[in-house]
């Protein structure tokens, strides 16, 4: 009791709307943020500027990011 039984260090769930563009700074960079858009929204993108990256973001989809390395939000 008291241990988080899973392989992630914590959970965040950001319902119905879009994240600015930002870096998780309290992570650490060899730390991976697991993405996943649910819903049936089709018109969002996931964006990663530091590599000029710009994906079509639909429900179902996953992604694993650095987010302390990498600059990434959805719009």
């Amino acid at each position: 009791s008291g241990f988080w039984p899973s392989v992630f260090s914590g959970i965040a769930v950001i319902g119905n709307r879009v994240t600015p563009s930002h870096w998780d700074r309290l992570g650490r960079l060899v730390w991976y943020n697991l993405l996943f858009s649910c819903g049936t929204d089709q018109d969002y993108k996931l964006d990663l500027p530091d590599i000029g990256a710009s994906v079509q973001y639909h429900p179902g989809d996953a992604c694993f990011v650095a987010g302390n390395a990498l600059q990434h939000e959805v719009k």
